[in-house]
């Protein structure tokens, strides 16, 4: 019989699976899935607070209106599927409620996460453009991706919300730009 975090962790690696590129050319990288697990980025009918879905949307789709973006969520999900675009999570479950997790736990989720992302075929080191978002999740893998090797965005992407809704997509924007 599965756990409760079990049961989490497959519903929300249903979702993420069902747009996942056979070929990542952008790949995310942010600390876990929302508390709140009706808001998951990759969840199709989010009616609220979902910042770093919408606030992506915003740069790729060129538009600030929100109800646009929230009512072509499929549609924007699947472009960018067929872009190479990906978002993966430092946990595959959300962290507690403050976000917090002990030193130990800390090691264990970095550890999961290395071998996750090696293991992952769609992921080419040199070309896969991967991005950090969030202070916290820079500080914590960048050193140890790019010694293994992979193309990691050498800036301090914060997460969009709290005020940091602009300069999130100001990063993303010029990212993007790059990648032409």
């Amino acid at each position: 019989m599965k756990t409760d975090i079990e049961n989490i962790a497959e519903r929300i690696n249903e979702a993420r699976q069902k747009y996942k590129p056979e070929h990542v050319n952008l790949l995310l990288v942010a600390e876990a899935p929302p508390s709140s697990l009706d808001r998951f980025f990759y969840y199709e009918d989010v009616k609220d607070k979902d910042f770093l879905f919408v606030e992506l949307s915003k740069v790729l789709c060129k538009t600030d209106n929100v109800a646009f973006i929230r009512s072509n969520k499929v549609k924007i999900l699947q472009t960018m599927k067929d872009a190479g675009i990906y978002l993966m999570d430092l946990s595959d479950v959300p962290l507690t409620e403050d976000g917090c997790y002990d030193t130990y736990a800390r090691c264990d989720l970095k550890r999961r996460f290395l071998d996750k992302i090696e293991k992952e075929d769609a992921i080419d080191r040199a070309n896969t453009v991967i991005v950090l978002i969030k202070v916290t999740v820079f500080d914590y893998l960048y050193k140890d991706l790019k010694k293994a090797g992979y193309n990691v965005c050498n800036e301090r992407i914060p997460f969009p919300s709290s005020g940091q809704q602009a300069n999130f997509r100001a990063a993303m924007s010029k990212v993007i730009e790059s990648m032409k």
